[in-house]
């Protein structure tokens, strides 16, 4: 059988859920709530920095891989030169006579 409470607390109402009278617990509860509050924005701030600086980074070496591919296709083009081969056109009405 469930048991209910006959106390009754109003939103802000002293002595209720979550209010302490006490200016020293609540100036000491501000205090670490503001130091974790900073210490998120500055965890934050970091884990945007390395993602950032990851994509730099990446894109970078995906800038500096196609420079290279492009160098040496280009080599490649100045040593063997053009590449000439021989083709025949073939149609569909010249392959039923």
């Amino acid at each position: 059988m469930p048991r209910f409470s006959q106390i009754r607390f109003e939103p802000g109402q002293k002595g209720g859920p979550g209010f302490s009278g006490n200016p020293i617990g609540r100036a000491i509860a501000f205090i670490i709530g503001l130091v974790a509050f900073v210490i998120s924005i500055f965890l934050g701030a970091i884990f945007i920095a390395g993602i950032v600086g990851l994509m730099l980074i990446g894109g970078a070496v995906f800038a500096l891989r196609m420079w290279w591919i492009r160098r040496k296709m280009a080599q490649h083009a100045r040593k063997h030169g053009d590449l000439e081969a021989e083709y025949s056109v073939v149609r569909e009405d010249d392959r039923q006579l």
